[in-house]
C-alpha cells in the first residue's frame, strides 16, 4: 500500500484521484490547508513531512517550478504525476517534465481508470 500525496485544490481532481487511490488500494493524503498559494519551499516541506511514495500535483508552469520541486526532493524520493491545469501547460513543458523523470503528465480531464494505470506503474517503480 503506497502513500499518495495530492497537491491540488480542484475538487474534481480530488474526487478522481481519491477514486483511483481507493480502487488501487493506496492511501490518499490531502493537506488541510489551501495549497494554491504554496511556494516551492512550502510544497517541498509538505512532501518531506508527508513522506509519500507518489505525489500527484497541479503542474506549476511558471519558471518550471514543478520540475524544480521534483528535482529538489532528491533520490530516493517519491514519483511524480503532474496534472495540467486548464489552458496552462504546453507540449514543451510536458516533455520537459517527463524527460526529467515525471511518471506522467495528464490533462485535467483525465479518467480515474487511466490514472490507476499510472499509479500502479509509479508505485512498482
Amino acid at each position: 500500500m503506497a502513500r499518495i500525496l495530492l497537491i491540488s485544490n480542484n475538487s474534481s481532481i480530488f474526487e478522481k484521484v481519491d477514486q483511483a487511490a481507493r480502487e488501487t488500494g493506496h492511501v490518499l493524503i490531502k493537506p488541510d490547508e489551501d495549497v494554491s498559494a504554496f511556494s516551492l519551499k512550502e510544497a517541498g516541506e509538505l512532501i518531506a513531512g508527508s513522506k509519500p511514495d507518489l505525489v500527484i500535483m497541479d503542474f506549476w508552469a511558471e519558471d518550471a517550478a514543478s520540475v524544480k520541486l521534483m528535482l529538489s526532493v532528491g533520490e530516493p524520493g517519491p514519483s511524480f504525476i503532474f496534472i495540467q491545469r486548464e489552458g496552462q501547460a504546453v507540449l514543451s513543458e510536458a516533455l520537459m517534465a517527463l524527460n526529467e523523470g515525471a511518471e506522467a503528465f495528464l490533462t485535467d480531464d483525465f479518467r480515474p481508470q487511466a490514472l490507476m494505470t499510472y499509479i500502479e506503474r509509479a508505485v512498482k517503480g
